[in-house]
C-alpha cells in the first residue's frame, strides 16, 4: 500500500489534538494527499521542504515520492506521534520549527534541488508563511500550498477581479500561481466552516517589471489597496503623510490618473507607480512635472 494511502491515515483518536490557536486542521482524505503530491509533481529527485507536518499523512505520502522530506511541525505535542509514525522512513528529518522563524533562505540553501514546498498551511499564518517563501522566488522550484479558498482566490486573481488585491500584485511580481483544484471542508477534522483550495506557484527566471525600490513598492500596493473603494488621490494620502499635491504629483509622475481605483491598475503600472515613488522619494518630492519620464517622451 502506498504512503498516504486511506489504509494508512493516522488513527482517529489522534485527531481531537488539534488546536485552534495553531489554526489546525488535519487533512483526512487520503485521495487528497496523493492530488497534492501529484500537483506538486513530486519525482524521486525531489528535496521537499513540508510546512506543519500536523499527524504526519501528507508527510508519508511525499515521502513516497521524494528523495528527501524535511518536515517543519511547531506543536509540541506532535512531535512524538511523529516520530513514531515516520521512524520506518528514511527520508523524512522532523523538525521543531516556527515556519515563522524558520532560517530564509539558508534553511532552504542546506536542501538539494528541484527544491519543493509543499503545505497544508494553517489558515491563522497561512499569508504570512507564503509571503516569507515568495521572497526567495530562486531558491524554491514550486510550492504547493493549501489555504483558505478566499485566501487562494486573492493569490491567482487578475486584475480588474473582485478578488484582485495586493496580495495578488505582490505575488505576480516574482510568480505564476494557478488554483488547481478545491477541498470540501469534509476532507479535513476537525472540520472548517469553509472550503480549501490548492494553489500551485512557480518561480519566473525574472521579475515581470522594474518596480524601483522593492520596499517602497510592496507598501506603495499594499496602501493603494488598503481603502480599495477610494480613488487612488485619496486612498494614497496616508500613505504620503496626508499630502494630497505629493499624491497627485505622484500619480503624474506615473502617468495614472487619480480617479482611478487599486482594483483597475495592471502591476506594469503598480510598477510605474513604485518606479516613479522611488525617483520622488530620493529627491523629497522636489523635482519639476515637466520632468516626468512620459513628459520627456512628449517633448522629444
Amino acid at each position: 500500500m502506498a504512503f498516504g494511502s486511506e489504509g494508512e491515515l493516522t488513527p482517529v483518536r489522534y485527531v481531537g489534538l488539534a488546536k485552534k490557536r495553531f489554526g489546525q486542521h488535519f487533512l483526512r482524505a487520503g485521495e487528497v494527499l496523493q492530488r497534492i503530491a501529484d500537483a506538486a509533481e513530486i519525482c524521486e529527485k525531489d528535496s521537499v521542504l513540508e510546512i506543519g507536518a500536523g499527524l504526519g499523512d501528507l508527510t508519508l505520502c511525499l515521502a513516497g515520492r521524494a528523495k528527501e522530506v524535511i518536515a517543519l511541525e511547531l506543536d509540541r505535542r506532535l512531535l512524538e506521534i511523529l516520530e513514531q509514525r515516520l521512524r520506518a522512513a528514511s527520508n523524512i528529518r522532523i523538525m521543531h520549527e516556527d515556519a515563522l522563524r524558520f532560517p530564509l533562505p539558508e534553511g532552504l540553501r542546506k536542501m538539494g534541488r528541484p527544491r519543493k514546498v509543499v503545505a497544508n498551511l494553517p489558515y491563522n499564518v497561512g499569508t504570512r508563511i507564503l509571503m516569507r517563501l515568495a521572497a526567495y522566488p530562486s531558491e524554491i522550484d514550486l510550492m504547493a500550498l493549501m489555504f483558505q479558498k478566499e485566501v487562494a482566490e486573492r493569490i491567482t486573481a487578475r486584475v480588474g477581479g473582485k478578488a484582485y488585491g495586493s496580495l495578488s500584485v505582490l505575488l505576480a511580481l516574482h510568480w505564476d500561481s494557478c488554483m488547481v483544484f478545491k477541498v470540501p471542508s469534509g476532507a479535513f477534522r476537525p472540520s472548517p466552516k469553509v472550503e480549501s483550495a490548492l494553489v500551485v506557484l512557480t518561480p519566473l527566471e525574472r521579475a515581470r517589471a522594474d518596480v524601483g525600490d522593492p520596499g517602497i513598492f510592496q507598501t506603495l500596493v499594499r496602501a493603494a489597496f488598503s481603502q480599495r473603494r477610494k480613488t487612488l488621490l485619496n486612498a494614497l494620502q496616508g500613505w504620503l503623510g496626508g499630502e494630497k499635491n505629493r499624491v497627485a504629483r505622484l500619480l503624474h509622475w506615473a502617468d495614472i490618473q487619480p480617479g482611478r481605483r487599486a482594483e483597475t491598475l495592471s502591476l506594469e503600472e503598480f510598477a510605474r507607480l513604485g518606479r516613479a515613488a522611488s525617483t520622488l522619494w530620493q529627491k523629497g518630492f522636489e523635482i519639476g512635472l515637466d520632468e516626468a519620464p512620459h513628459a520627456q517622451d512628449q517633448n522629444t
